[in-house]
Order: C-alpha cells, then sequence, then structure tokens
C-alpha cells in the first residue's frame, strides 16, 4: 500500500490528471471535486511551496478561496494576529499565474 501510495501521489502525481488515479474500480481526482474549498499556502513553507499549494486551485471545481499567509508553514498559521508580525494575501483574482496573485495587490496586515 506504502509503495502504491508513492507511485501514485508522489512520482506519478496522479490525483491531479483526469482518469490516472482508480481506486477499487473508481476513478479518482482533483477535478472531481464540485464544492467550495479553501486552500492555504504560506510563502517560506518548505513542505507544500506555495506555488504548488496555489495551482490546487486551477484542479478543483467549486467555489475557490486562496489565502498566502507570510513566513513559513508553522509561523504563518499559528502566530496571533494580535502582536501585527504577519501578512497574508486574500481576494487575489486566481488564474493560472501564481505571480499574477500576489502582484496585483499589497498583503493585508493581521491584526490591522
Amino acid at each position: 500500500m506504502y509503495g502504491w501510495y508513492l507511485r501514485n501521489m508522489y512520482l506519478g502525481n496522479n490525483l491531479c490528471k483526469a482518469g490516472r488515479l482508480v481506486v477499487c474500480g473508481t476513478p479518482v481526482g482533483l477535478g472531481h471535486i464540485d464544492m467550495p474549498s479553501y486552500i492555504f499556502g504560506t510563502q517560506e513553507d518548505h513542505i507544500v511551496p506555495w506555488k504548488g499549494a496555489y495551482c490546487s486551485t486551477q484542479l478543483v471545481r467549486g467555489e475557490t478561496q486562496f489565502v498566502l499567509g507570510a513566513s513559513g508553514h508553522i509561523a504563518g498559521v499559528i502566530n496571533p494576529a494580535s502582536k501585527n508580525k504577519r501578512s497574508y494575501w486574500t481576494d487575489g483574482m486566481l488564474g493560472d499565474d501564481p505571480g499574477r496573485y500576489v502582484a496585483k495587490h499589497p498583503p493585508d496586515v493581521m491584526g490591522a
């Protein structure tokens, strides 16, 4: 099972490709998700680079909100807004270019 998971999720990235991942005879993929989605990434995350997380907005269907937090995968999520140390980007126009998402508007400052 572990080998199957690594082969399909990491090596083949098959969850992102229509019709490539079949589980118990049923095709499974991100394109089948037709419901509201909230996708979060942080600028300095070394586990899930934010541009990769952003690409998920192009794969799911339904209303999608993407938020980009400053800092890494821990500090960008748990730092309290009251400290005014973190910023985030939200409500940008989603499209196929993650760079355009942050370039279109300045970040919001938490706690402001």
